[in-house]
């Protein structure tokens, strides 16, 4: 196991060094010893501080994980895919592929700073909708309250920053975006449609393929024959059944940690609306910005949008039926 800011290691733990942790927890008298802080290189230039617990502490942690995840993990939505069991990164980008069928645009999203911006008391008041052991909740404090230790140098407590590299952060980071994730859900449920109606799919389609090919021919400006003949050519087919189809929206999301895309299927106005909205919630309810350098708008026709490092388009410019990722040339996820 890896030394904490202590030094200490699994080999030098005892008998007796666990049942003075079992007392201390029984007496409510155990501390948390500040975390110490690495800082490893990011892909940016940046830097990112990672935590390390005293060997203790790691064992105090991972004992309320073991608390705190049967009450919270159930309760978790499908679209997380981040530091959850069973769950990871490739499953996530292969639900994106698998089921975001005429995707339009793609909602980049990035939370700037994100752990040294969690709030504590909206995470504590968090935990106490589902924890009615008043212990854990103390103990969550004393574990905030403890602080770091940087260059040998004590920081203090601050009402933001949850360590990313600590044993819980993985998890208290889940129970904090989980309320983003029921939001987002409720959201993708508004825009469904009452029903599978007959040819409802076919017709979405079209008028999806209609806007692709306008885009394209935008970005181009210039009209040539081909895209001509292929939009009036989908013009007259979609008005083949105009009665029996209900024209609507999709909306789809899918997070990893604190990255996460949403899917539209619609008009580009819809998916600036979306994503304001979605400022608005994040900035007021759990007190979080988005990175405006990584979060944007793409069309994925014509551009290719970012997840997890892999490459997101549309599977051909002509139509945006299916999408294609790609996290390297030549190389298919």
């Amino acid at each position: 196991m890896t030394p904490g800011v202590d030094d200490s290691t699994l080999d030098a733990f005892s008998k007796r060094v666990i049942r003075l942790i079992i007392d201390q927890m029984r007496d409510r008298s155990f501390q948390f010893k500040p975390t110490g802080k690495e800082f490893l290189p990011k892909a940016n230039g940046k830097i990112r501080p990672l935590g390390i617990p005293p060997l203790i502490d790691k064992v105090v942690q991972e004992a309320i994980g073991m608390l705190l995840e049967p009450v919270f993990e159930p309760r978790m939505v499908d679209e997380s895919y981040g530091f959850r069991p069973g769950r990871s990164a490739h499953l996530a980008l292969r639900t994106i592929r698998r089921k975001w069928t005429g995707t339009t645009w793609l909602i980049e999203g990035d939370l700037k700073g994100y752990f040294n911006n969690i709030n504590h008391k909206i995470l504590a008041s968090l935990l106490m909708r589902r924890v009615k052991d008043q212990q854990i909740i103390d103990l969550y404090w004393k574990l905030v309250w403890a602080g770091f230790v940087n260059n040998g140098t004590r920081e203090p407590y601050t009402l933001t920053r949850v360590p990313p590299g600590g044993i819980l952060s993985p998890l208290l980071s889940n129970i904090y975006l989980h309320e983003f994730d029921v939001w987002m859900k409720n959201l993708a449920a508004s825009f469904g449609a009452p029903g599978k109606l007959p040819g409802r799919d076919k017709y979405l389609r079209r008028l999806n393929q209609m806007a692709n090919l306008r885009e394209r021919a935008k970005v181009q400006r210039t009209t040539n024959r081909e895209l001509k003949e292929q939009i009036l050519w989908l013009e007259k087919r979609k008005r083949l059944r105009p009665s029996t189809v209900h024209v609507g929206t999709k909306i789809d999301y899918v997070r990893y940690a604190d990255d996460w895309v949403i899917g539209v299927t619609g008009p580009k106005n819809l998916a600036v609306k979306i994503k304001d909205n979605v400022k608005e919630f994040l900035t007021k309810e759990l007190k979080l910005e988005l990175n405006k350098e990584r979060s944007k708008i793409t069309h994925l026709a014509t551009e290719r949008g970012r997840f997890l490092g892999t490459l997101i388009s549309a599977r051909n410019n002509k139509y945006a039926e299916s999408l294609w990722l790609r996290n390297k040339p030549g190389h298919k996820v």
